[in-house]
């Protein structure tokens, strides 16, 4: 998770201040999805239930 949070740093500082707007916001759409998908992977696979 720790790997995962400082790539998207890296992404959100470093990679898209070289982006023009609308190469920015598709990259934007492009992260959504695939955090939404990791989440989803996440919650289904990788979590154990502590009861």
């Amino acid at each position: 998770m720790a790997l995962l949070g400082a790539v998207l740093i890296k992404l959100f500082f470093h990679d898209l201040s070289n982006l023009d707007h609308l190469y920015r916001v598709g990259a934007f759409l492009g992260i959504a999805i695939i955090a939404i998908a990791v989440s989803f992977i996440y919650q289904k696979y990788l979590r154990t239930d502590r009861q």
